[in-house]
Parts: structure tokens; C-alpha cells; sequence
């Protein structure tokens, strides 16, 4: 059903044959357009008509992202002379949602998202401490943080299946039964589990928003880190093709611990090489993460969206789910500040629906999109693709 309303405005008669003849309309999709009245005049009324239905809130911005579509009602003679009226068709954008207040201001998604990422980051750390201190040669049986690690399922799952219950070395029945929770996640809610409990990806959340918060106060860093981004644009192109390089990672790992019984992916693991600093045992594993925590200072979780195989795994399972984000055209202004806001770099103000396999489900693009119903949780048959 198209809610969009449309609003007949006059915008003047003046002879086919003025001089005065206007340019092209201003933010119409179609250039050949003419009309005989300024674009200024065009966008000053459809300011006013969008400020007397929502008051000054609702009409900021509407002259920039205006999407008139001016076109040829009728033509008349008259003596001679042509006339011509036209009609603008103003989208229903959606309201401005409320600012948040007092206690509501901090009672969001966004904050119980950090408080679960925060929660499985401090529960592993205290294991792998514990573990740490305890010893493995002592009487008291600890588990390692590797127990906690759905990727390790991944790895030992092929052997597990074809000797009828053996693992790979570092790995345990635990891996297993979380890679199983991981999967049964991904099915229902895509890769919220990338978004909302993975440690690793908190772990470059954060370092993305010390990188922001630097750049806030610093300016001279604001300049330099703005310098670069500008000519990485010229790569920026590869940024498609690179997205897939996860899923030969992910083949790589699974393939190779079941051909030589044991993890091939885990000396190149950045989580992996995170612990193992904390036995001061330094490998290949260990540059990896550096890479990760430096590109996090720039770009948005590139561990994620690159090479991660766990990632690549949830993010095909979740292909099946039932939930998607919709954005409901009608109501959004396409400001783009959902795709700013997408930690995954995907181009959310574009998309009709969003069910990339990229998509880890944090939500923070509805939180930030500032008008109601714009961006809204569906559930539907699963569908493949954007």
C-alpha cells in the first residue's frame, strides 16, 4: 500500500516561450523536467507545507532531500500561448522520534548489547586467569577458555563425526555444544550472536570507539585519520570482493584439522593469540591481532568482516532465518545515518530489506535512525540476499 501523499502545488503560468524558463527540478530523479517558476520557489513550499504538518523538526532537512518528482499535468492554449501547471509529490516521511530523556536515555539496546558483550568478555577473562593461575598440573581441574570457543567446534566437528566422538587437541565436547547453540542463534536471529555476545567483536567495538573519541578531541588526529580514509577511497572497490575472503578461511580451517587431526586456523587466531600473551607464548597468531586492533582504529570491525570463519558459518546459517530489517521506504529520508551507524559497512539506506549474511544483528541502525517506522524488525519467509 504506497502511503506516500501527494500535495498538488502551484508553482506558477508563465509562457512555454519565457526566458525565464526554469532549469531542470531541483532533486528530481528525472533531469529532462522543466518548469517556469525557480527551484527555490518549488523547495520553499514544500518546506512550508512539511513545517505546518510537523513543525520545524520535521522540516529541517526536507529541502536537501527532497525528492520532488515534477510532472507535466496539463497543457493548455490560450491565444497561442502554452501554459503549464505542475504537481509535486511529497513522500510521507516518517515523524521524528521523540529525544530520549532521563533513565530512557540510557535504557536502550545499545546499552544491554555492551552489558552482554562486556559480561561473556569478563567471564572468559576470568576463566583464562583462573587457568592461568591454577595450572594444569596441579590437583584442581580448571577449564580453559578454549572450552568456550564455538570455533573449536567447528574445527573438531568433522573428526568428532567420523571416529564417533574423538576431538581434535585443544578442543572438547563444550566446543561442540556451544558451536550448536552459536548455529541454533544464527537460524533464529541471524548473526546476533557476532553482535551481541562475541568477545572479539567487543573487543573491536571498543577499539573503534577509543578511535572516535580520540578524534573528537584531537583534531590534528581527526585530520590525519580523515587524510587516510580519503585516499583509501581509491580501495574501496574491494571492499565486495574482500567480504568474501571469510569463507575461504573458514574452508581452510574446517578442511585442514580434518585432514591433519589438528587446528591449522589456531596459530593464525587473533582471539587465540589474546590468550596466549597471557602465557607470554608469541606466534604468527599474534601479528594477526595487531593488524585487527589497528584496522579497528579505522575501519569498523575488519576482523569481522573480512576473515572471520566463525562469522562466515553463522552468517550462512542465519540466511535461513525467519527475522529481517525492512526499511519502509515511504517513511525513510535516506539521510544515510543508518549506514553510519552499521559496524558491518553495509548501505542500509539503500536497501529495501536487509538480510545480508554480513548483518550481525546489533540493531544499531534502527536505534540511530531518527524517524519512526523507517527501520523496522519483520518476520517473513527466509530469503537470500540484500
Amino acid at each position: 500500500m504506497n502511503t506516500d501523499r501527494e500535495r498538488s502545488l502551484s508553482i506558477g503560468s508563465l509562457p512555454a516561450e519565457s526566458p525565464f524558463r526554469s532549469p531542470p527540478c531541483f532533486g528530481c530523479a528525472d533531469r529532462t523536467h522543466s518548469f517556469f517558476t525557480t527551484s527555490a520557489q518549488v523547495a520553499h513550499q514544500i518546506f512550508s507545507a512539511r513545517r505546518d504538518d510537523e513543525g520545524d523538526e520535521g522540516a529541517a532537512g526536507v529541502v536537501e532531500q527532497l525528492r520532488c518528482k515534477l510532472t507535466r499535468e496539463r497543457e493548455t492554449e490560450d491565444g497561442g500561448i502554452k501554459f503549464m501547471t505542475a504537481t509535486a509529490h511529497i513522500p510521507n516521511f516518517g515523524r521524528i522520534k521523540p529525544r530520549r530523556k532521563g533513565l530512557a536515555a540510557w535504557l536502550t539496546h545499545h546499552t544491554f548489547r555492551r552489558l552482554a558483550q562486556l559480561g561473556v568478555f569478563l567471564f572468559i577473562l576470568f576463566i583464562a586467569v583462573q587457568h592461568l593461575l591454577v595450572g594444569e598440573e596441579s590437583g584442581t581441574i580448571t577449564a580453559s577458555w578454549e572450552a568456550y570457543c564455538p570455533m573449536g567446534g567447528l574445527e573438531t566437528m568433522v573428526k568428532y563425526l567420523t571416529t564417533g566422538g574423538s576431538f581434535v587437541s585443544h578442543t572438547h565436547l563444550s566446543n561442540i555444544v556451544l558451536l550448536a547453540a552459536a548455529l541454533a542463534t544464527a537460524l533464529l536471529a541471524r548473526n546476533a550472536f557476532c553482535g551481541w555476545l562475541c568477545p572479539l567483536g567487543f573487543i573491536q567495538d571498543m577499539t573503534s570507539r577509543f578511535s572516535t573519541l580520540v578524534q573528537k578531541r584531537v583534531p590534528a588526529v581527526r585530520r590525519a585519520v580523515k587524510t587516510l580514509k580519503t585516499r583509501g577511497q581509491r580501495l574501496a572497490g574491494l571492499d565486495r570482493y574482500l567480504r568474501f575472503l571469510k569463507y575461504g578461511v573458514l574452508a581452510w580451517a574446517v578442511t585442514g584439522a580434518a585432514v591433519y587431526g589438528f587446528m591449522v586456523f589456531r596459530d593464525y587466531d587473533p582471539w587465540a593469540a589474546l590468550w596466549n600473551l597471557l602465557e607470554l607464548s608469541i606466534g604468527p597468531g599474534v601479528a594477526v591481532l595487531a593488524l585487527t586492533l589497528i584496522g579497528s582504529l579505522f575501519v569498523e570491525r575488519p576482523w569481522c568482516r573480512y576473515a572471520c570463519p566463525l562469522g562466515a558459518a553463522t552468517g550462512l546459517v542465519g540466511a535461513l532465518s525467519p527475522f529481517y530489517l525492512k526499511r519502509e521506504v515511504e517513511a525513510c529520508k535516506a539521510c544515510a545515518i543508518c549506514t553510519k551507524a552499521c559496524p558491518m559497512g553495509l548501505a542500509v539506506h539503500t536497501a529495501t530489506t536487509i538480510k545480508s549474511a554480513d548483518c550481525i544483528g546489533c540493531l544499531e541502525c534502527v536505534d540511530e535512525c531518527p524517524r519512526e517506522g523507517a527501520l523496522e524488525l519483520k518476520l517473513g519467509l527466509p530469503v537470500f540476499g540484500h
